[in-house]
């Protein structure tokens, strides 16, 4: 090398025992880095926005409600009609967290109640986070039967009904299979989200042939996958109800 001929360049070749990073190396390792971040990001965010839902989904805090609770199958507040709801007004009950609502309700069976909590709302379906219940005595007006309308096979995906009435997105989809898994498993209602809407609805509470909830150690593989289920049918208030034919749903009576 002469004297007069210009230093080497450095091509940012990086050895382990070097106490630094060449620049032109960590400028491209950050370069490349913020990229993948990025990346992930807006990927994530796509795959969040372009999840299917039913409709959208509303909070509403702090709510009262009245009506008649019921345990089975799962616990329900059902309401008398009004302007807005001609055939009554049914509503889904949680309790904090992956939990039902049986332990809080299970002296009200059959009673007219006052419930407090958050509210839950997806197209017809309602679900009330509870908070407090308390006797309404007789301030609820008497209610109808619950209608019957035959046996009906209806497909679908079965969910948790706190998760895909919008407590969680995606509520729905194999991503959330584990997630519904537990949040029946805890008690809380499981919901039939239709492939075609079923008189008027996307939603439909699952409940075993003898008017329960479903039976442990058979349901579990089916959530969160393309089903047809096969059962009765009825209607309360507002929402429908589909007994499941055990057999069918893959269960033994």
């Amino acid at each position: 090398m002469t004297q007069n001929a210009p230093p080497p360049k450095d091509y940012g070749f990086f050895v382990g025992y070097f106490s630094k990073v060449p620049p032109s190396l960590a400028h491209f390792a950050v370069a490349v880095g913020s990229f993948a971040v990025a990346a992930f990001a807006a990927a994530g965010y796509l795959l969040a926005i372009s999840t299917d839902a039913p409709q959208a989904a509303a909070f509403l805090p702090g709510k009262d409600v009245a009506g008649v609770y019921q345990s089975k199958p799962y616990p329900l507040i059902w309401m008398a009609s009004d302007a807005n709801h001609r055939e009554g007004h049914t509503l889904l009950l949680s309790g904090n967290g992956k939990r039902g609502a049986q332990q809080a309700g299970a002296p009200f069976d059959g009673k007219a109640v006052k419930v407090t909590g958050d509210l839950l709302k997806r197209g017809t379906i309602d679900m009330l986070i509870v908070e407090n219940f308390s006797d309404a005595g007789s301030t609820v007006a008497a209610l109808a039967g619950p209608v019957q309308l035959g046996r009906w096979q209806i497909s679908g995906e079965v969910c948790d009904g706190k998760c895909a009435v919008g407590a969680m997105k995606p509520g729905t989809g194999l991503a959330h299979k584990g997630c519904a898994n537990l949040c029946i498993a805890g008690g809380l209602p499981p919901l039939l989200v239709t492939a075609e809407p079923v008189e008027g609805t996307n939603f439909v509470l699952l409940a075993s042939d003898d008017g329960g909830p479903l039976r442990a150690g058979t349901w579990e593989d089916n959530v969160a996958v393309p089903v047809t289920l096969e059962g009765a049918l009825e209607r309360r208030g507002d929402l429908l109800i589909l007994r499941l034919d055990w057999k069918a749903f893959g269960g033994k009576k």
